[in-house]
């Protein structure tokens, strides 16, 4: 009959059942199990049934092929299912829904690879050229929008990058060559395999090279917080001027003349502040200190101090400058009247001379080496050789109170000579 299956049932000591179809038999049926051997494909239309087999193992799946018994899908256990391949567990999913390859998942998406297998994960790209730059080869994203990391690489090995972790620590390469590493204590190192032996951020150039350059379309800037946000700004404007900036005020600034400025943000002598002025390379100028104020009346231009004790220093008003020498009787001990200077002021050689550097000829003055014998506080002694290395220098304002003591004791003789040349014109 057309569109009929004319079969032949056949029962063999009640052992097992065949089911034919012409000379070909189509299933088998045991206690054993149930065999089927379709001519092709084989093509289920079961409304509302569920098919059911047994656990099975890795080594002997449940749902498996012909010819190949040892790989298949099996089920370790309640609400897994696991698929193997040569008698060892290839792939499992959990009753959480995590998924391990070559492991049991330990998180979401769990991979662990054999000592023989290099790598242990690859992600493939099709896109190739310029493409593969352009476009996400892996994303790990959040739930939340746009938090999310995304690694590209390129698409040959020459120009391959790789993210890896080596004893604790993080590194990037490139090209093959190790180029940035966060080590175990979260110091990182660019271009340097050891950035804990430098700084929490170290990098280093090659020879001649740049360490760090930060540049936008204006200015280069590298800021410098502390954790209690106190932070520091250095600037490279357009001008090429170098600018450092505290508590959101400019503090200190290079010029592109060269000129230091500190307090100010012009090279100007009328402005508040100070300036050291660079030399003139094309006259031979030497470089200059300014020191601007504002104020009506004397102020420190330039304060000495030996540890926390003023010393003196540079003082200057609307007009003059003084050279201010601590002189305080809080500062003395042992004080006496001085002894005689007349004596000490008239062996000192007063000379006059010529320098050997310029045409410039003095009518006073001492040699620092004569001077030592007499008035030694008044020398800062150099060396003797043939060369002017360090020269003795002499120190004129430590000469004063000598000459007032000379002076007093001038006019002790000369007031004492008046009054007896008073008392002879007496007589």
């Amino acid at each position: 009959m057309a569109g009929k299956i004319i079969a032949d049932t056949i029962q063999a000591a009640g052992s097992y059942i065949t089911l034919n179809v012409g000379n070909v038999t189509i299933l088998t049926a045991n206690s054993t199990g149930l065999t089927i051997t379709p001519s092709s494909n084989l093509n289920f239309n079961v409304t509302n049934s569920i098919w059911t087999a047994s656990p099975g193992s890795n080594s002997a799946p449940s749902l498996t092929f012909s010819g190949n018994t040892s790989t298949g899908i099996f089920f370790p256990s309640t609400n897994t299912v696991a698929i193997s391949t040569a008698a060892t567990e290839a792939l499992r999913v959990d009753s959480s829904g995590n998924l391990g390859l070559g492991t049991t998942p330990a998180t979401r998406f769990h991979v662990s690879a054999s000592s023989s297998q290099n790598p242990g994960a690859l992600i493939s790209s099709a896109l190739t050229g310029t493409a593969i730059r352009t476009n996400t080869v892996l994303r790990i994203q959040s739930e939340a929008t746009g938090r999310d990391v995304n690694l590209q690489f390129s698409d040959n090995i020459t120009n391959s990058a790789e993210v890896g972790m080596l004893s604790g620590s993080m590194y990037f390469t490139t090209v093959g060559l190790e180029r940035m590493r966060i080590d175990s204590s979260g110091n990182v190192g660019i271009n340097t395999t050891s950035p804990a032996s430098y700084a929490k951020l170290a990098v280093i150039a090659a020879a001649n090279g740049t360490s760090l350059c930060l540049t936008d379309n204006t200015q280069s800037t590298l800021y410098i917080r502390h954790e209690a946000g106190n932070l520091l700004t250095y600037e490279v404007g357009g001008t090429a001027s170098h600018r450092w900036v505290g508590n959101s005020l400019e503090r200190m600034r290079i010029d592109y003349n060269g000129n230091l400025l500190i307090g100010k943000t012009t090279a100007s002598s009328s402005t508040l502040g100070t300036f050291f002025a660079a030399p003139n390379t094309t006259d031979g100028s030497p470089a200059y200190q300014y020191v601007t104020k504002t104020y009506s009346g004397t102020r420190n231009g330039i304060l000495f101090y030996h540890g926390a004790t003023y010393c003196g220093g540079l003082n200057f008003d609307n007009t003059t400058t003084s050279l201010a020498t601590s002189s305080d009787v809080r500062m003395k001990k042992d004080i006496v009247d001085a002894p005689t200077a007349i004596d000490k002021v008239n062996n000192i050689r007063v000379v006059s001379y010529g320098w050997k550097h310029d045409e410039a000829t003095v009518d006073y003055g001492f040699i620092a080496q004569e001077l030592f014998s007499i008035a030694p506080e008044a020398v800062a002694k150099g060396d003797d050789g043939e060369e002017v290395e360090k020269s003795w220098a002499v120190d004129y304002a430590r000469l004063v109170p000598m000459l007032v003591k000379s002076v007093q004791e001038l006019k002790a003789i000369v007031d004492a000579q008046a009054v007896e040349i008073a008392a002879l014109k007496a007589k």
